[in-house]
């Protein structure tokens, strides 16, 4: 399958060494052709699509790359890998970040997830602090309908630097002084 994407630094030839997850799209054909996919892998990391909005650098090194892309009958199917550095171990961002805006396409759907060696190695990973059970229990909705869908860019907020937990409204989490940029 030829597929030439408008923004170079998606293509896995320019992959950073550090480990990344690797996640397979599949997308109906009918609806969707490969392009997508160099949608997935700039608009889930940085959100910008070209270097009008970012820069070449942040390109380069934090955007998802399209490692191959594979045609059937019916369907494409992508794997994609995303730097480490952009969830930096948290499965809660990196879920987030893999499927969070996708959720909404018509026709893609999410087919794997995959670490490559040294992803889970870092000693970082961390999972959500609660259930969704317990989340329901509390705010009181009891349906399985979606409690809420927001689209978060882990790297496009302050976080703090001990707990990792992103600050809201500038505020301070106490743990260690701001740095000025």
């Amino acid at each position: 399958m030829s597929f030439a994407p408008k923004n170079v630094a998606i293509l896995g030839q320019n992959k950073a060494v550090s480990p990344h997850a690797l996640v397979s799209y599949r997308v109906n054909k009918s609806l969707h052709g490969p392009e997508i996919f160099e949608e997935i892998a700039i608009g889930q990391t940085v959100g910008a699509w070209d270097e009008r909005h970012v820069s070449a650098e942040i390109l380069g090194q934090q955007v998802a790359k399209v490692m191959s892309i594979r045609e059937s009958d019916d369907s494409l199917e992508a794997t994609l890998a995303f730097p480490f550095a952009l969830w930096s171990g948290d499965l809660s961002w990196l879920l987030t970040l893999i499927f969070g805006k996708m959720s909404f396409y018509k026709g893609v759907t999410l087919a794997a997830l995959e670490f490559e060696k040294g992803c889970l190695s870092h000693g970082l990973v961390a999972g959500p602090q609660t259930s969704i059970e317990s989340i329901r229990k509390r705010v009181g909705v009891h349906s399985n309908s979606p409690l809420l869908m927001g689209i978060l860019k882990p790297k496009c907020c302050d976080v703090c630097p001990s707990s990792r937990r992103p600050l809201r409204g500038g505020r301070r989490c106490g743990c260690a002084p701001r740095q000025r940029r």
